[in-house]
């Protein structure tokens, strides 16, 4: 196989210089399928949550869908940029800016690995699904679960960040909200109030506290803190009556909606053994999401943790794809933060394996880049995972 490589550089280059935030993703996935109509793939529509979708059938066979989320977060406070983050700039072999490792890097890499194979179509027999898609950063999964209900697949591969490792599985994710109330009163007379903040210190402590559990592979899991909200804010010298906060805890497989909900309902409990009193209630975060088409939906922050076992046929035979363009020899990993890839293997049921270029941990952060070494290697990868599963 062939890859362009100044093309693919330059392909990336411009999804990173369009700025595509969880929502706006708009004119990035108009970019994206100007490109795959360019280098030959005619089946290319968006869904109505505006991911884009290539198609290429070539006779039967099985379906295989690579999914890239073109979404990123923002890039606030600029002043912490030492390069433009849409610059696009290219130093010392690398691309920098917002996106480029999660995951427009991955995106022109999925892309023109698989129009690498436009002239091997004789090699393989089946379907190759390229999912562009929308609104990871925010629900992770429902954007990929459209394309699946729509088109089917067979088995998955995620194009996050792995240091061109292969990953076979990842942590999952929920966001935990805790509440208190209380009664108002001024801050000069505090007794004739309940301080809601004061009743959340207790919460927070008991949540801190709680032994997470370890996985053989995913490792153990992890908790944060990740914001306290008092009401009324500003105060103006009130005791204030509701504080809300936040966890974002990660997780491992066995872990579910019912576990994480007995959990919850227990530290309450605990809790109001030493305040009878206590006025909280602890839950599962859910969102309203809207997708840049006007497609609105509500998003539950529960997404599971997944793993695939090492002799599995799609890891097995991908490994030995990876072998093949000189990727080979490497111990599967897996993701510590969340993909798309929770929808399709665990609510679906369908083999999945994570692959692309770039180190995540540059992922979120102002020094955001991907190696052009990499990001030809894993359009390499790509392809060659795709030939010898449909080959």
């Amino acid at each position: 196989m062939q890859i362009d490589k100044e093309g693919l550089v330059e392909f990336c280059r411009d999804l990173i210089r369009i700025p595509s935030q969880s929502g706006k993703e708009k004119a990035v996935i108009h970019r994206a399928r100007e490109e795959f109509l360019r280098l030959g793939c005619e089946e290319c529509e968006y869904d109505e949550f505006g991911s884009l979708v290539g198609v290429i059938r070539n006779g039967p066979g099985p379906k295989v869908i690579l999914d890239a989320h073109m979404d990123t977060v923002g890039v606030e406070p600029l002043s912490e940029w030492a390069r433009d983050p849409f610059g696009a700039w290219v130093e010392d072999g690398r691309i920098y800016g917002r996106g480029a490792v999660d995951m427009k890097g991955a995106a022109a890499a999925i892309v023109y690995g698989i129009a690498s194979l436009m002239d091997s179509l004789d090699s393989f027999s089946g379907t190759v699904i390229v999912s562009l898609s929308t609104l990871e950063e925010l629900c992770e999964g429902v954007a990929l679960g459209n394309v699946i209900k729509t088109h089917g697949a067979d088995f998955v591969i995620i194009g996050e960040p792995s240091s061109l490792q292969l990953a076979r599985g990842q942590r999952g994710r929920v966001e935990i909200a805790l509440t208190t109330t209380g009664t108002p009163a001024h801050s000069s007379t505090p007794h004739l109030g309940v301080d809601a903040v004061a009743k959340m210190m207790n919460l927070v402590r008991l949540m801190n506290e709680i032994e997470l559990p370890t996985h053989s592979f995913l490792g153990t899991g992890v908790q944060a803190l990740t914001d306290i909200i008092s009401s009324p804010y500003p105060a103006q010298s009130m005791v204030p009556s509701r504080c809300r906060a936040t966890f974002d805890r990660r997780l491992v497989v066995g872990e579910d909606e019912s576990s994480i909900a007995g959990e919850l309902h227990d530290l309450i409990e605990e809790a109001r053994k030493a305040d009878p009193d206590l006025h909280a209630s602890a839950e599962i975060v859910a969102a309203r999401c809207s997708a840049y088409t006007g497609h609105s939906f509500t998003f539950r922050k529960f997404i599971p943790a997944w793993e695939m076992p090492e002799d599995d046929h799609l890891v097995a035979t991908a490994a030995g794809a990876l072998e093949s363009v000189g990727l080979g020899g490497q111990t599967p990993t897996y993701y510590r933060f969340c993909t798309n890839g929770s929808y399709s293997c665990v609510h679906e049921g369908i083999p999945t394996i994570g692959f692309g270029p770039g180190d995540a941990e540059l992922a979120h952060s102002i020094e955001e880049h991907i190696p052009i070494d990499e990001l030809e290697a894993g359009a390499k990868g790509y392809a060659a995972i795709v030939l010898e599963l449909l080959g």
